[in-house]
């Protein structure tokens, strides 16, 4: 059994064309805050949910605003007649102009709860917070051939303890995609988290640091890639989720 949270109480993006608001902490001045979830609702002006709206094997899931936060969780089990493979379910909002954000950062909190097949050794049960999205598109137009970049908050059944930060990146279809780990905190963290897509030097840049920590404390990656990157993402497409894998 699975279950996760992902609390987000500010969202800034870097290049999205939205009205400041203000601000528990305020972004640098190259940031707009996106969305501080002081309303009740969600803002159908800024999101959309995906088609179904919970997809996966989802029992329970949850997209909603609490306390001036985006709550979104998943819960689901594993297959009963196998003892191999995942089950896979997410609960996620989209950015309504995706193409308008080159990075996404978050104040986020996950919660953990579940457990693995004990004969099940290459699969392991997990829980995934994400944000980001496709990029850009390497010039081919095929959709299969968008670069996409993902920061990834991981934690599974084998170290509930702890989770870690990676970024995983790629899609040049059939060439596998790439994960980076770069960062790791005591589970139950409070942790201010950026992916940023930094075209001038054709690269992703992600850091995370204890929410409330100064910026030299910060845990940060530079990824650089080989492509050609002024086509747009053929399948636009941002998101913050949060997904279940037992």
């Amino acid at each position: 059994m699975k279950k996760l949270v992902l609390l987000t109480m500010v969202l800034f993006c870097l290049g999205a064309q939205a009205q400041s608001t203000s601000a528990p902490s305020a972004p640098a001045e190259h940031e707009k805050l996106y969305d501080d979830f002081s309303g009740k609702w969600l803002d159908p002006a800024k999101w959309i949910p995906a088609n179904p709206q919970c997809w996966g094997n989802v029992l329970e899931c949850v997209r909603e605003i609490r306390d001036h936060k985006l709550r979104l969780v998943a819960r689901n089990f594993g297959a009963r007649n196998s003892d191999s493979g995942i089950q896979w379910s997410e609960s996620e909002v989209y950015f309504t102009k995706p193409n308008l954000v080159n990075g996404i950062g978050a104040d986020i909190t996950s919660r953990f709860s579940g457990a693995g097949c004990p004969t099940n050794n290459t699969d392991f049960t997990h829980t995934q917070v994400q944000l980001g999205g496709n990029f850009f598109n390497t010039g081919s137009g095929n959709p299969s051939d968008d670069i996409n970049a993902w920061l990834i908050d991981w934690t599974d059944s084998t170290n509930p303890g702890y989770q870690g930060f990676s970024v995983y990146w790629g899609y040049i279809w059939p060439l596998p995609a790439t994960d980076t780990p770069f960062a790791t905190y005591p589970a139950g963290t409070k942790i201010t988290a950026t992916l940023k897509w930094d075209k001038k030097n054709h690269q992703f840049i992600a850091t995370t640091k204890v929410k409330g920590q100064p910026d030299e404390t910060a845990e940060r990656v530079e990824i650089p890639y080989p492509y050609p990157d002024t086509t747009p993402p053929a399948t636009p497409l941002k998101s913050l989720q949060a997904n279940s894998t037992p």
